[in-house]
């Protein structure tokens, strides 16, 4: 039998700092509609961006989403994503 959905676990944050922005946020995945996971933590990476305020940062402080770097993980519990944005600090590490 086919999935029709997936749930997924995005770390967002700067490649600057150690501390994410926000870490292992559970985000559901449609797989009938063709989005794939990297389009579910692309866009919830711009929503951070978007509204960076709301996630500890200064109000008046501006990212462009690719500022921001995302790791994908497949459950809560794994330490390395399966797939992450060239700007992840852990990018330089082979999977």
């Amino acid at each position: 039998m086919e999935r029709k959905h997936d749930i997924i676990f995005v770390t967002i944050g700067v490649p600057f700092s150690r501390i994410p922005i926000a870490q292992k946020v559970m985000l559901f995945v449609d797989l009938e509609t063709g989005v794939t996971p990297q389009q579910v933590a692309k866009g919830y990476r711009k929503a951070v961006a978007d509204n960076i305020e709301n996630h500890g940062w200064v109000l008046g402080t501006n990212f462009d989403p690719s500022d921001l770097y995302y790791e994908i993980f497949h459950d809560v519990e794994n330490t390395i994503p399966f797939a992450r944005s060239d700007n992840s600090p852990n990018h330089r590490d082979e999977l």
